[in-house]
């Protein structure tokens, strides 16, 4: 039986009297601390609480007790992800079940950004990172309007995720590619997104590497213009200055051919 639920009269709460945080354990997976403050919203003392964590179609939740006592009930390892990076959460605060009456969300936050560790070495520092079930190739870059995008890499093919995008060969053949497809979704989603969520964090990362610049003012069409192809290059080949990319590759091909 499905549940449904009314979001009649439900609060928001603020941003800042929610804290989440992820950190790495030894097992690979993450482990996740959140610090309610929910005194003042004057909820049920015995409303439920959840918090749940999610990235395109990864969804996962977890039970954090009540408002009057807010606290995991079970150990908080993200079981459903590869990686942390990129995975944002929300928190329900839901009435108690009722005979004959579906339960109310009484109060809610969404996309909350979690306080983590940054990004493994060689990556791109807004770029999660997670494991695919695919065997014909070594990885997939998937982009979603709503989170942005996710790098998927062969859990088949590939026996260490970090060392393979890491590694000089997928650096320098790989990571240009990878920005150049984030950064033309980004400019067409920018102007939907008025200066916030992953398309202006992409454009502000893009903007910030050495000789880019900021990006042409976006057109009303569904293509990119000129302008906006030029500077993609111009970014592209900045982060490949930046990164080494022709030193890498040489040092892999001559390596290979020498």
């Amino acid at each position: 039986m499905i549940r449904r639920l009314n979001f009649t009269s439900r609060r928001k709460l603020a941003r800042s009297d929610v804290t989440v945080r992820v950190t790495p354990r030894p097992d690979g997976r993450s482990q996740l601390a959140v610090t309610l403050a929910l005194e003042k919203y004057r909820l049920p003392h015995d409303a439920r609480v959840f918090v749940e964590a999610y990235r395109q179609t990864t969804w996962e939740r977890f039970d954090y007790g009540t408002a009057g006592a807010p606290g995991p009930k079970a150990p908080t390892v993200l079981k459903q992800f590869g990686t942390a990076q990129g995975v944002r959460f929300r928190v329900r605060v839901v009435e108690p079940a009722a005979d004959g009456r579906a339960p109310r969300i009484l109060a809610l936050v969404d996309d909350l950004r979690p306080i983590a560790p940054p990004a493994p070495q060689g990556g791109l520092s807004l770029l999660p990172i997670d494991w695919g079930d695919f065997e014909g190739h070594t990885w997939k870059l998937e982009i979603d309007d709503e989170t942005g995008p996710l790098l998927k890499v062969s859990r088949t093919l590939v026996p260490d995720r970090e060392a393979f995008v890491g590694s000089r060969e997928f650096v320098s053949l790989v990571l240009p590619v990878v920005l150049r497809q984030v950064l033309e979704r980004a400019l067409l989603q920018a102007a939907d997104d008025e200066d916030e969520g992953w398309a202006a964090d992409w454009l502000r990362l893009a903007q910030g590497l050495p000789d880019a610049g900021p990006p042409p003012e976006r057109g009303a069409g569904e293509w990119l213009s000129d302008e906006e192809e030029d500077w993609i290059d111009d970014a592209v080949e900045s982060f490949a200055s930046a990164r080494g990319v022709p030193d890498r590759f040489l040092a892999w091909w001559n390596a290979g051919t020498g």
